[in-house]
């Protein structure tokens, strides 16, 4: 056994106490440990997830100073929360009347993760300003489902000045004391935050092997959750669910609770689970989800899911503690595909001695995927920040960076909550017969292999708003025209689908004009003259906000592996955004840039122009089937007439960030899909 694993497996089994699942009916198990070191450069896991300096890994990845940290977390969560919601031996009896289950979905395992520590410098005369920037997270995941049921972050940036030769060295005997803080800031925001509520059903009938419980999607409910003792909702609309008990049965009358620990109104907004498809070396992957959705709970509108990267290790001895077996979580509504894009920086002589101007973009791109694999909405998020650099003096281009792209993610994450508003329709059932089934749906609703569900009524139900609507089948879209949708059922059993039943989806408009799947093709794009490196992932997330047809991230299964999603839940095993499938037909980007002119601006710089040209050709098996184009003038940003052609390229790839993504949106809406 590690050592890791042994410090966990004795935090779960500790000086024996009485079970008590507190007034709010949560219960917090904190770890003594501390967790992100080993995934950065500090680390032997050989990720590098976490961006740590390397003259702050001392403090933070030797095994005796995560459990120092740990331990300074564990004692920060029993002052703030209590002593009497802490549960510290997960393998004391549960109360009488409560089944070990019941107590362990009510327990959260409280976690300590940094993804950030780094240095920073700005040089003053004789000294630098040193800042050193800090992330920490704490997570609380539930015992039983191993659900993120709470989380939050903080981001703190400490300065002083230092000596030029000595920083690293000072900073590094500071650390402590700065940590410390940013630890205590993060619990008491924890604290400050952490609403704990329970959604309360009861049961009021049955259907089948089913129960029907007075309570839905409206107070927070949705397929996949965990309630009562042991049930599991299998369907849930605006005000009742059905639920499937997984051994004893339920009883007409019978009330059922499942704790969790935020806001009940904001489990009623779409969940999300971000992936990090691609990002830069200094914004690494669990730093960037981290700020992404802190950038995504600022902005409000959505019930965010993250993955605790620690889950197997924390949740498993606790789970032997208690002496129980794992249930799977509910699944996001949606996966969230973000990319980060930092330009490389420009920095150029003013007409003002001693003075330089430094500009810096960045981009984030984010797709939302459904479970089926499609992109169903996408956008686009950007900063500029342009700092006047007087003797050398002026912030880190790290700093820069991170502002740029933080700025990038909220202003991505308002645009995201304004755009993207999921709605439920319900779509009726025309006939079916031998297994084929076909459903009426004029505005196009449904995409071709998508997975939809049947639903039947089976009249009032006392104490329960409404008509009461029931599964009965598991669909795949097939084909599709003229208004109506085909499909074969999808499940092991096949039921019997009638005329009358309904289909129940989730949908964000109408979902495609084609019925045909389109992927970015293995040459994704085609560069004529300078190249632009931020292209792919623009021209992917430009096709996929304007083409009217079914878009899919080919590498996207490839890209959510390092969750190892299946671990948490074998459900995630049959989602197919998870499964890497091909596509019907290919799109390639193309992208031609050529200079036209120069000009002189002022005494000392010039001016170029260019014709750039942006669009997209749809190939089936390697053969052009489309194409559509737009060109546009450039006129770029004047540079020094002595500039090397490195800088001219660096100054021209700012200009065409945005007339690159304008030309490629355009010419996606303007591109006739195959039909």
């Amino acid at each position: 056994m590690s050592r890791l694993a042994s410090w966990l497996l004795a935090a779960a089994v500790a000086a024996p106490t009485v079970a008590s699942a507190g007034e709010s009916g949560l219960r917090l198990h904190p770890i003594p440990g501390l967790f992100g070191p080993e995934d950065s450069a500090c680390g032997t896991s050989g990720r590098t997830d976490n961006l740590i300096s390397p003259a702050l890994c001392d403090k933070l990845a030797p095994i005796d100073r995560r459990q120092y940290w740990g331990q300074r977390f564990d004692a920060l969560i029993t002052d703030r929360f209590g002593e009497d919601q802490v549960a510290r031996d997960l393998s004391t009896p549960p109360p009488s009347g409560m089944t070990r289950e019941t107590l362990m979905s009510r327990t959260l395992v409280a976690s300590l993760h940094v993804s950030r520590a780094d240095l920073w410098t700005v040089p003053r005369p004789s000294v630098v300003e040193a800042h050193m920037p800090i992330t920490a997270t704490l997570l609380m995941t539930n015992v039983l489902t191993g659900e993120v049921m709470f989380a939050h972050t903080v981001s703190t940036n400490v300065q002083g000045l230092m000596g030029r030769n000595t920083y690293q060295a000072e900073a590094a005997a500071q650390f402590d004391q700065h940590f410390d803080a940013a630890l205590v800031r993060l619990v008491d925001e924890a604290k400050a935050r952490f609403q704990p509520n329970t959604v309360t059903a009861q049961v009021r009938g049955r259907n089948g092997d089913l129960y029907i419980v007075d309570a839905g999607l409206q107070k927070g409910l949705r397929p996949g959750d965990q309630i009562g003792a042991d049930a599991r909702v299998v369907f849930a609309d605006a005000h009742y669910a059905l639920v499937a008990p997984a051994l004893d049965t339920l009883s007409v009358g019978q009330s059922l609770s499942r704790y969790v620990a935020q806001p009940l109104d904001a489990l009623t907004r779409p969940s999300l689970l971000v992936v990090v498809a691609d990002t830069a070396p200094d914004v690494p992957p669990g730093y960037a989800a981290a700020i992404m959705e802190e950038a995504l709970a600022a902005a409000g509108g959505f019930a965010l899911m993250p993955i605790n990267p620690a889950a197997s290790a924390i949740r498993a001895p606790q789970l032997t503690a208690a002496g129980i077996e794992s249930r799977p979580p509910a699944l996001p509504d949606y996966f969230l595909r973000l990319t980060v894009a930092p330009l490389e920086p420009l920095q150029a002589p003013t007409n003002v001695p001693s003075v330089e101007r430094r500009v810096q973009d960045a981009r984030v791109f984010l797709e939302v995927i459904d479970h089926d694999g499609r992109v169903v909405f996408a956008v686009e998020g950007k900063d500029l920040q342009i700092d006047e650099i007087t003797d050398g003096m002026a912030p880190s281009t790290a700093q820069r960076r991170d502002v740029a792209v933080r700025n990038a993610m909220q202003q991505a994450a308002q645009v995201l909550k304004a755009g993207f508003t999921p709605s439920r329709v319900r779509l009726a059932v025309a006939s079916a017969d031998d297994g084929e089934v076909v459903i009426t749906d004029p505005a196009g609703a449904l995409g071709l292999g998508q997975n939809a569900h049947v639903v039947r009524a089976i009249g009032r139900v006392s104490g329960v708003q409404g008509e009461v609507w029931a599964p009965v089948a598991a669909l795949e879209v097939v084909e599709f025209g003229d208004g109506v949708a085909k499909a074969r059922q999808s499940g092991v059993e096949v039921a019997r689908v009638r005329r009358g039943d309904q289909v129940v989806q989730d949908t964000v408009g109408s979902l495609s004009a084609s019925r045909f799947h389109y992927a970015p093709c293995a040459t994704a794009v085609a560069f004529r003259g300078a190249e632009q490196p931020l292209f792919q992932a623009l021209s992917f997330n430009r096709f996929a906000a304007g083409f009217p047809g079914a878009v899919q991230a080919s590498r996207f299964a490839e890209e959510a592996a390092p969750l190892a999603l299946a671990s948490l839940s074998p459900d995630y095993r049959e989602v197919k955004a998870l499964t890497a499938r091909p596509a019907d037909l290919c799109f390639e980007a193309v992208h031609n840039l050529t200079q036209t002119g120069q000009k002189r601006s002022g005494q000392s710089f010039v001016q170029n122009t260019y014709d750039l040209t942006v669009g997209y050709v749809l190939k089936r098996n390697d053969q052009r089937v489309g194409a559509q184009g737009l060109q546009q003038t450039l006129t770029a940003t004047a540079v020094p007439a002595d500039a090397d052609a490195a800088h001219q390229d660096l100054s021209v790839q700012i200009d065409l960030a945005d007339f690159a993504s304008d030309l490629a949106l355009r010419a996606a809406k303007a591109l006739t899909p195959a039909p």
